[in-house]
């Protein structure tokens, strides 16, 4: 997962903005079938994109997560009772520790 903006806004996305990036909350589906562009294409199929409000501001800030991260990242929330995660934890990259906070940077 990676932002061009900040290295630090990915560390508080939150599961719930996973799951909308996994599930393609973001997407409209009817926009989807009238792409054209072979490029824009390819693009959709492997990245999923969630947005989160930006560091200060009411913007969204996009979040890019190729498709390859998926499982990965699939599999760090199925561990995170293991690892000392606080269950009412709502960050994606957490703090052990049974903190409520992210991790930084």
């Amino acid at each position: 997962m990676f932002n061009a903006r900040r290295g630090d806004e990915p560390a508080r996305l939150t599961v719930h903005e996973w799951r909308e990036a996994i599930t393609g909350t973001w997407i409209d589906p009817n926009l989807i079938e009238r792409i054209n562009d072979p490029m824009e294409k390819y693009l959709i199929d492997n990245l999923k994109f969630a947005y989160q409000a930006g560091k200060g501001s009411r913007k969204l800030v996009p979040v890019l997560f190729p498709k390859y991260t998926l499982e990965p990242v699939s599999k760090l929330l199925e561990e995170r009772s293991n690892c000392n995660v606080a269950e009412d934890n709502i960050f994606l990259s957490p703090n052990t520790g049974l903190s409520i906070d992210h991790a930084s940077g």
